[in-house]
């Protein structure tokens, strides 16, 4: 995939504050890597470990053309929260998120 196309803004989970701006096809991998993945266990998944989810699912050549996957993580993280499709885990850090169903 090239590095050209169409952004977009995500959102993010506080409404005071603004989210950033990614290439589509960008959120349209990680969003899809992350969820395909994603545990519904109740225990969720370790905010460093969902770098290694975009390893298990996409593509390497797709991989290595976000630049950054963990600035990717990083960004989309917020506004999948923001969409409702992944939530903290409760009583744990903020950085333990699960797919909500």
């Amino acid at each position: 995939m090239g590095k050209e196309g169409k952004w977009i803004q995500c959102l993010h989970p506080d409404p005071t504050k603004q989210g950033t701006h990614v290439l589509r096809w960008q959120y349209d991998l990680v969003h899809a890597d992350l969820l395909a993945d994603m545990p519904f266990i109740e225990h969720g998944a370790a905010f460093g470990e969902l770098t290694s989810l975009l390893d298990d699912y996409s593509p390497a050549e797709d991989v290595s053309g976000l630049g950054s996957p963990p600035g990717c993580i990083v960004t989309e993280t917020p506004d999948m929260e923001a969409g409702g499709k992944v939530g903290c885990v409760p009583g744990e850090s903020l950085q333990r998120l699960r797919r909500r169903a």
